[in-house]
């Protein structure tokens, strides 16, 4: 059975690919995205304020914007980003792990279906806002590894941005305590309270501006009829549900909670904490902290909210454990020697065998093909190659 472990140099090697082919993916999803057009994919980032301002614009403004500028589809420009974004965080990734004297431990969550694949593992909901918010994360918690006398600096500067964030999604101020998580660990940078209330404000601004203007069916119509003046074709999807208010999206998630069999997202959730067992105690010292504990469980339970009317659900599960996966590797490292031994057949089923879908749960373990109507058993490197068939048939 000695054949089928690796050291942990080797897993580090591993790493690399499999980060490389994520990455070549990953690009070739987000040129999909614009081939097709994708409806969530792309068009949630180019929701614009061409009908006034609107919760969600500020991505697609900016892009029409340089559109004007540059002579250049918005689409061109919204992918561009996609794909500089996602680098960033392939890069980050890499990097804090491959500095963890405890890698192994880390290797069932550095492997997984949805820390950096799961734009590509569940393309229809990847590709989406949240990479920013774990692009600053991932940031701020590689400063604290590598950079800690620039982490001051990156921090502020993460806060300073971070109202943009809320402005491209107000979904994303239910994830700000995650930032402020990195501050309890590294003691000279901690600001005073009314710093960090100076801070936190602007964030707290444009949340109360977007929660005032969600928009309307006219703004989405017009944002559409924009669009199909700079040549943008964006089939129905996000832009619509600019027009949608709370109680829509409240009666329309419960129907799809009903409809989907949601009660099936247990078993991803399960599968996910399995990859957090190894680095339980790191788990524990976040939670038990009270400062850092009090600002997780926010995250969690303002998730838990957001799931009341919003049916995303894998996405919600994947930016938390994402977020909670980074922050404990700057508590205390596990004393190791670096020379243990990894079982690789039950890391590669763990990894590929199984996904964290967006919307059906009952996708978990199974690829459809939609072309056809198949349904075979989910393998990731047959959803990757489906993904650049699809990306050659279009080309």
């Amino acid at each position: 059975m000695r054949s089928l472990t690796v050291s942990e140099n080797t897993l580090s090697k591993l790493f690399r690919v499999y980060v490389l082919i994520i990455f070549a993916t990953t690009v070739c999803g987000a040129v999909l995205n614009y081939l097709i057009p994708e409806p969530y994919n792309l068009g949630d980032w180019l929701i614009n304020y061409s009908g006034g301002f609107v919760r969600r614009g500020i991505t697609g403004e900016l892009a029409a914007r340089c559109c004007g500028i540059l002579s250049i589809n918005p689409g061109i420009l919204v992918v561009l980003l996609q794909i500089a974004l996602y680098s960033l965080y392939l890069f980050l990734a890499l990097k804090i792990f491959e500095g963890l004297r405890d890698f192994s431990s880390y290797s069932l969550l550095a492997f997984s279906p949805f820390l950096i694949s799961f734009q590509v593992n569940s393309f229809g909901g990847g590709y989406r806002k949240e990479i920013f918010f774990l692009v600053l994360l991932s940031g701020l918690v590689w400063s604290v590894h590598y950079g800690r006398d620039l982490f001051p600096k990156l921090f502020r500067l993460s806060l300073l941005l971070y109202p943009f964030l809320v402005l491209s999604h107000e979904m994303l101020i239910l994830f700000l305590p995650y930032l402020l998580v990195p501050e309890h660990f590294v003691p000279e940078a901690r600001l005073k309270w009314p710093e960090r209330i100076l801070f936190l404000l602007p964030s707290a601004v444009a949340f109360l501006v977007v929660f005032v203007h969600p928009g309307s069916p006219e703004v989405a119509s017009t944002i559409r009829e924009s669009l199909e003046r700079m040549g943008v074709d964006v089939r129905p999807g996000a832009i619509n549900w600019v027009g949608r208010d709370l109680h829509y999206a409240f009666e329309y998630t419960l129907n799809v909670i009903k409809a989907r069999h949601y009660e099936l997202y247990c078993l991803p959730v399960l599968l996910t904490i399995i990859a957090f067992q190894p680095v339980s105690r790191r788990i524990r010292i976040l939670f038990t902290r009270w400062e850092t504990g009090v600002l997780i469980l926010a995250s969690l339970t303002g998730t838990l909210v957001l799931a009341a009317v919003a049916i995303d659900w894998g996405r919600f599960i994947y930016v938390n454990a994402s977020a909670i996966c980074f922050l404990s590797t700057i508590t205390e490292q596990e004393k190791t020697t670096g020379k243990g031994r990894i079982h690789l057949i039950p890391l590669l089923l763990y990894s590929l065998c199984w996904r964290l879908p967006h919307v059906h749960p009952i996708e978990t373990f199974l690829l459809v093909l939609k072309k056809t109507g198949d349904v075979l058993p989910f393998f990731a490197p047959v959803q990757w190659l489906k993904l650049w068939l699809e990306l050659l048939s279009l080309a």
